[in-house]
């Protein structure tokens, strides 16, 4: 009630407020949901997003999330603005990503790729090598081992300890 209050009292001052552009981006993808809840559970996937998603937050960071469809229709719409691009748990990826991925990290994209990124192609079948799809034709960028490894990478540059911790943590939950 208290903050009711406040915002009743200074209006045109919380109206101007805006959160800072994201330049983080974890690329949601669908597909991947799909064949996982097939083969068991995407709860793997929750897990890896949410542990990115916080470690990027707890150190200040606006995190977006960005659909395969945005990326393959308009890549540069779609990425111009992010700095760094995650794929925390990106099974199951097709090959069109590939190419606009890549160019985006050619012209000075950071793509993290967790662990079994691009394993399946879009009709779930294995690939011959990992990573696979997008990951494996961005060859400037520094794939991750797992996605464990991505939140600590992500997080160790945050300021305090305690922010860490809750990081790690959204990774177990």
């Amino acid at each position: 009630s208290e903050v009711a209050e406040l915002v009743a009292r200074h209006p045109s001052f919380f109206a101007e407020l805006r959160a800072p552009a994201a330049r983080v981006a974890i690329l949601e993808s669908p597909l991947t949901r799909i064949v996982c809840a097939g083969e068991g559970g995407d709860r793997q996937i929750r897990a890896a997003e949410a542990a990115v998603h916080a470690a990027w937050r707890c150190e200040g960071f606006g995190v977006d999330f960005v659909h395969p469809d945005h990326v393959r229709a308009d890549p540069a719409a779609a990425l111009e603005r992010y700095r760094v691009l995650c794929l925390p748990f990106a099974y199951v990826l097709d090959d069109t990503l590939g190419p606009p991925l890549a160019a985006w990290v050619e012209q000075g994209g950071v793509l993290f790729a967790g662990t079994w990124c691009g394993m399946k192609d879009a009709n779930g079948f294995g690939r011959a090598t990992v990573p696979g799809s997008c990951a494996g034709r961005a060859r400037s960028a520094r794939a991750r081992c797992s996605s464990t490894t991505m939140v600590r990478a992500a997080a160790s540059s945050c300021r305090s300890a305690a922010c860490a911790t809750r990081a790690m943590a959204a990774r177990r939950a």
